[in-house]
């Protein structure tokens, strides 16, 4: 997933010819306008929904990066997380204290929740899918969806930076059994390829989702 730098500053130059909309008439000239119809509208405000799929549920929830660290929709390193896109956008219309409601486009977000506008849509680059990967674990490199490790691996380490926790670059370290075999994958030749059994790497695998788990806040 590419990185979106949350900016101060991401409106769009208007043209004073074109008609405007009765909401962006009552902003004085200069003012950012961002409307939750827009189609580009969570690239203007540089937060992203994402989407996490795990043996215990789907989950909703928000992310950004500032200065390359993950921020989420979450507050002391445990992340608020949503059965559907709805409930999430039902929760983003209300006031509550995290840490993405300090950023200035966060306004942005929570205008279009109240006025109806927002739609949460998650691209795919952005869905991120641990279900089933420790089956594939299990099998060897070759079972396993290259770009599917790729991005719950990325998942992983975004959330064990987002809560200042070392378990997840610890077990993804290439003398780790589940290091060695997330390598084989995703770096072909960086390491000698692991041979069967795959179980130690599985048990490390399982833990890490277990961590996820454990900072997952369902609201």
């Amino acid at each position: 997933t590419e990185t979106t730098e949350t900016t101060e500053s991401h409106a769009a130059d208007q043209d004073p010819e074109t008609d405007e909309t009765a909401d962006e008439e009552a902003h004085a000239p200069g003012d950012t306008v961002v409307l939750g119809g827009d189609k580009d509208f969570w690239i203007q405000v540089g937060i992203d929904p994402i989407r996490i799929m795990m043996s215990s549920g789907t989950f909703h929830t928000l992310r950004c990066y500032l200065d390359d660290e993950p921020v989420f929709l979450g507050r002391n390193g445990r992340i608020s997380v949503f059965t559907s896109e709805r409930a999430l956008a039902r929760y983003l219309a209300d006031e509550h204290d995290h840490d993405l409601s300090d950023l200035s486009t966060y306004d942005d977000i929570r205008t279009a929740a109240t006025d109806g506008s927002l739609a949460v849509e998650v691209t795919d680059d952005n869905v991120y899918v641990l279900s089933g990967l420790a089956d594939d674990l299990a099998d060897g490199p070759d079972a396993v969806d290259r770009d599917q490790l790729d991005l719950a691996v990325e998942l992983l380490r975004d959330i064990g930076d987002y809560s200042e926790d070392p378990t997840v670059d610890r077990a993804l370290e290439p003398d780790r059994p589940l290091g060695k075999l997330v390598a084989c994958v995703l770096e072909p030749g960086s390491v000698n390829r692991p041979g069967p059994p795959y179980a130690a790497a599985v048990r490390e695998w399982e833990k890490l989702e277990q961590f996820v788990d454990g900072r997952l806040r369902r609201e």
